[in-house]
């Protein structure tokens, strides 16, 4: 997984997904059977967005519980 930093000016266009779209297809095109997934912190809202934007799918969460 690989992490895409931008530059303030271009933060709020919706690059991120779009980075993040390319490159799901040219690895999809390159290792068709593969599967990429990543982890987003759920605290990350920004980035849970951009990832949905993408195209990519929530297929699980968690949570750490502790005790008192």
């Amino acid at each position: 997984v690989v992490e895409e930093i931008l530059l303030e000016a271009f933060r709020g266009r919706r690059l991120a997904a779009a980075a993040q779209r390319a490159m799901i297809d040219v690895l999809a095109e390159k290792e068709p059977r593969k599967v990429l997934f990543g982890t987003i912190d759920d605290t990350n809202d920004p980035s849970r967005r951009t990832a949905l934007r993408a195209g990519r799918e929530e297929i699980t969460s968690y949570w750490w519980l502790f005790g008192a």
